[in-house]
């Protein structure tokens, strides 16, 4: 058979060349230090979950259940040497929108937030005391 004559029926049975299914959710982008990313790759397979989107998605709607939330200063730790990276995410619209009003209403910056929440999911070390502010 010829080539247009095979590739011209299966136009019918695959028209729109077998594309999944679109999640519905939303870009999240921010900057992470190279701690931050090892923190989220570590959660990632703690919680064994396929996509670090989800990761982030799970620390975010943690923290921002948190009553403290907006009481002081944010538990942000330093970024460290080295410069930030660029990162995307998919979060759900619900939670996107939950960190807009959480940003807006505390006066933080969306980034600061994702960072933190980052940070107050991870697990101590093991051994580990509490930290100065008790956590």
């Amino acid at each position: 058979m010829m080539a247009w004559l095979i590739y011209g029926l299966l136009t019918g049975m695959y028209p729109d060349g077998m594309r999944a299914r679109r999640t519905g959710n939303v870009d999240l982008r921010c900057q992470l230090s190279a701690t931050d990313e090892e923190i989220v790759r570590g959660l990632r397979e703690r919680l064994g979950v396929r996509h670090l989107s989800k990761v982030i998605e799970v620390a975010l709607l943690a923290f921002l259940e948190r009553p403290d939330l907006g009481r002081g200063v944010l538990p942000l730790p330093t970024r460290g040497a080295g410069p930030l990276l660029n990162r995307n995410y998919r979060i759900a619209p619900e939670t996107l929108e939950a960190l807009t009003v959480a940003a807006e209403t505390h006066h933080f910056r969306m980034q600061e937030i994702v960072r933190a929440a980052i940070h107050a999911f991870r697990p101590g070390e093991p051994g580990q005391g509490p930290t100065q502010t008790g956590r």
